[in-house]
């Protein structure tokens, strides 16, 4: 028997179960509908010359030959699943964008740098972690992009997903943001391009550089604003299905990884043609 027949037999199987429900609605009890279920399915199986052993024996049998004889068909299957999982989650990341609004492009405590806000006309945001090798490489074209694009605004958003010495870059980063974001791009550019430790006094040291003072950093890392403020940078990736850095996010557009210059200036530009239209 084809494959197609018996799973016939299976759909007429459900249909015979849902008018089963309908005696069972008027008072049948649960054991007599399951009697007259199992009647129904038997009457159908013998019809086709099966028996309960049969059905399955054959569906199986059945599938595993449709395999062996289309691979092509199964393989195509497969890619188009992929692409409607794809295509699912690109879905919800842009409505997750646009239920987060001002929370993703327009927190005041987030470092910022390229066009003010009330002249840029397309945002990029960034999440990134300062131990993460991808985001150091990542550094030149983002600023570049900054530097060159007078309508561009860039959005930092802490995600130090690498372990308690990210959180400590993170902590000095947030805190001296908050005593003077005018020298705040120093710092990250400091941070970013740091090879030796991440610990307290490597860190501190580094924003003494640039031109903080540590024990402000110390006071300001002690109260609770800067650890609210990674924890919300976190809870903003979760809700985006960001789970590694770096991440962009430019207009209703996430790009996960390090995708080069290039690839975000065209993502730039689409966002903008789309506000423009």
């Amino acid at each position: 028997m084809r494959v197609a027949e018996i799973l016939i037999s299976a759909v007429l199987g459900g249909a015979i179960g849902f008018a089963a429900s309908q005696y069972a609605g008027q008072g049948a009890g649960g054991a007599d509908v399951e009697a007259l279920v199992d009647a129904r399915v038997s009457e159908r199986l013998q019809a086709l010359g099966l028996d309960g052993g049969d059905l399955d024996g054959r569906i199986s049998g059945g599938i595993a030959q449709f395999l062996a004889d289309q691979p092509e068909a199964v393989m195509t299957a497969l890619e188009r699943h992929q692409e409607n999982v794809k295509a699912q989650e690109a879905e919800a990341r842009r409505n997750a964008v646009t239920n987060l609004g001002d929370a993703l492009t327009g927190q005041p405590g987030d470092p910022a740098f390229g066009a003010a806000a009330d002249v840029a006309d397309v945002t990029l945001v960034e999440f990134f972690d300062y131990r993460c090798g991808y985001c150091k490489r990542s550094l030149a074209g983002v600023l570049a992009l900054a530097d060159t694009d007078p309508k561009l605004r860039v959005v930092l958003k802490e995600f130090p997903i690498l372990g308690p010495e990210s959180i400590a870059a993170s902590q000095v980063s947030l805190a001296a943001h908050r005593i003077d974001p005018a020298k705040h791009r120093d710092l990250h550019e400091a941070l970013m391009h740091h090879a030796g430790g991440y610990d307290k006094t490597s860190l501190l040291a580094v924003a003494a550089e640039a031109g903080y003072d540590p024990v402000e950093i110390e006071r300001e890392i002690a109260g609770d604003a800067v650890s609210a403020q990674i924890r919300n940078g976190f809870e903003i990736a979760e809700a985006l299905g960001i789970r590694g850095t770096p991440a962009f996010v430019i207009g209703d557009i996430v790009i996960p990884g390090a995708v080069g210059q290039d690839r975000l200036r065209t993502a730039i530009e689409t966002v903008r043609a789309q506000n423009k239209g």
